[in-house]
């Protein structure tokens, strides 16, 4: 088997594992689901599917519109050798277009990969970039700092992430709304006539009770989550190491997590 289908078929897995995620986190919120399928295949698979279509609608508005609006801060960034560094380095990998590098007026030494319907960006922080021309980081690590988020975008990683999260995301949303309009009813039948206003209070405290019970399960449901980020993350570092080596990749990590440090302990 050649390298370029053992890359298929190791995505194919990361989307099997991805779909497998997603549909545990299902599970979560819909324990019914699971003897359903047993019970009546037919009906419950097309509940499943109709959960993997919300959660793909959702994902593909989170990954190219809500997150793009979250990021407007960043700004394009024209530093000639830092673009430099990413072209190569995009060549590298073999990706058609270059990401936009964008910027964010920030101390932090960070980086993020994410998308827009334009097309993939890379924001970098305006300490990640002083502590490159103070050489508190290397080329090499400034290098594998930015291999890490394009192995992020080779993977597609910003959409994956926001399919798994989708269902997560909506049920805490669900939550969070059913928690205001319940204790708005409970405000309001305070101010009701005896019998009616009790009513209203109760209807309103079950109402906001069911909200927190719903943002519970999403907690609960986010620790897989939040797995399969922490396997992202350790893709993209091994992806980073292949394009610049594991011991640049393994400097920057110690460095990024010592210089954010103290930065924090002199506030």
């Amino acid at each position: 088997m050649n390298s370029s289908q053992e890359q298929r078929k190791k995505e194919l897995y990361n989307w099997l594992y991805v779909f497998g995620i997603f549909i545990i986190i299902t599970m979560v919120f819909t324990p019914y689901l699971l003897p359903l399928l047993f019970q009546s295949p037919k009906e419950g698979f097309s509940m499943l599917l109709s959960f993997l279509f919300v959660g793909g609608i959702v994902a593909l508005f989170s990954a190219y519109i809500l997150t793009p609006l979250v990021m407007r801060g960043l700004k394009p960034f024209k530093d000639s050798e830092i673009l430099e560094i990413l072209e190569n380095l995009s060549k590298q990998t073999g990706m058609g277009n270059v990401p936009v590098l964008t910027i964010v007026d920030t101390s932090e030494i960070n980086a993020v990969a994410y998308n827009s319907i334009l097309g993939r960006r890379i924001g970098i922080t305006k300490g990640l970039v002083e502590a490159y021309y103070n050489k508190a980081l290397s080329k090499n690590e400034l290098k594998s700092i930015l291999a890490h988020e394009l192995g992020h975008h080779k993977s597609l990683d910003c959409l994956k992430i926001s399919f798994v999260f989708s269902i997560v995301s909506f049920y805490e949303a669900i939550g969070y709304l059913i928690i205001i309009i319940g204790r708005g009813i409970a405000h309001i039948g305070e101010y009701s006539g005896e019998r009616a206003g009790l009513v209203s209070v109760l209807f309103g405290w079950v109402l906001a009770i069911t909200g927190y019970i719903l943002r519970i399960i999403a907690k609960i449901a986010s620790i897989f989550a939040f797995h399969f980020n922490r396997k992202q993350e350790y893709s993209a570092d091994v992806f980073g190491a292949s394009l610049t080596s594991p011991k640049a990749m393994a400097n920057a990590l110690e460095k990024i997590e010592k210089l954010n440090s103290e930065l924090t302990a002199y506030r």
